[in-house]
């Protein structure tokens, strides 16, 4: 980083050199943070929507659950009716 005199000075052209590599690497870093920035918006969308359709899905399968229930004691209404008719069968 000093000049090639050897006195141990550094001169404004290298200090200007190294304040345009600082700057360049900055203009890097920011642009990478911006696409980050933008993929975690996005991201945040989709967990949005993702919630959203994990509740709809949900409603269902109480829905589900709940017709379910009643097959059940249909199922045991018709099983206890045919054992009746068959107990009474001559």
């Amino acid at each position: 980083m000093t000049d090639d005199n050897g006195n141990g000075r550094v001169t404004l052209g290298i200090l200007g050199a190294k304040m345009d590599q600082v700057l360049a690497e900055l203009r890097d870093i920011k642009d990478c943070q911006q696409i980050d920035h933008d993929r975690v918006g996005k991201l945040e969308s989709q967990v949005t929507v993702n919630r959203r359709d994990i509740d709809t899905l949900d409603g269902e399968i109480d829905k589900v659950d709940a017709s379910r229930k009643w097959e059940g004691r249909i199922e045991a209404l018709v099983l206890a009716a045919a054992a009746l008719g068959s107990w009474f069968r001559p």
